[in-house]
């Protein structure tokens, strides 16, 4: 009977120290996480803030009759790249579709016979965050709003639209710093005011 209950009390203790090896793991990894949210955050809010001035061309291509030719703004689109490539990870791909990404947002408004002369995204509110392994997932909405002029009607005079934007962020840790490697912000609601 001794011996069965010297066995039980050191399978008992093994159980123990597992679970506490396990528990405090969990908690020091929680805790990393949750240290890591103000970096994450701003990360978000900086990268939401440069987007927005990516969505205008400069004044001199835009002269509210006219749409710009195409050269024209693949060369201002590219010489967005450095500012463009700041925020996101070391990786050509992920570059790549970044680019490709604010060339769109440029010419999406003129193929809609839209010439925007401000567009503007705030008022960030955080949704779900998710780690896992080495990336953070990001999901918030932010309030944009678009000036235009609507060059398809021949009008000059200036249209607004805002809306809510859904926005979904996944970020990678790269030399200390959050860095992007997939980002998604699009309008879901819109309405004039």
């Amino acid at each position: 009977m001794g011996k069965l209950f010297g066995k039980i009390n050191r399978g008992i203790i093994v159980t123990v120290v597992v679970l506490v090896i396990v528990i405090s793991y969990l908690v020091i990894h929680s805790a990393i996480q949750k240290s890591e949210l103000p970096d994450i955050k701003e990360a978000c809010v900086t990268y939401v803030q440069a987007d927005a001035e990516w969505h205008v061309l400069p004044e001199n291509l835009r002269n509210g009759q006219t749409n710009p030719a195409d050269s024209e703004i693949q060369k201002y689109a590219d010489s967005l790249e450095p500012e463009v490539i700041a925020y996101y990870a070391d990786n050509a791909t992920v570059r790549e579709n970044a680019m490709a990404s604010v060339l769109m947002n440029l010419q999406v408004p003129l193929l809609q016979g839209r010439i925007n002369t401000s567009f503007e995204n705030g008022n960030v509110k955080f949704g779900t965050i998710t780690f896992r392994d080495n990336t953070v997932t990001v999901d918030f909405t932010t309030q944009a709003a678009t000036e235009y002029i609507d060059t398809a009607s021949g009008s000059t005079t200036p249209a607004r639209v805002s809306g809510i934007m859904n926005n979904q962020i996944i970020l990678q840790k790269e030399g200390g710093e959050w860095k992007i490697i997939y980002a998604s912000l699009s309008m879901s609601d819109t309405g004039g005011y």
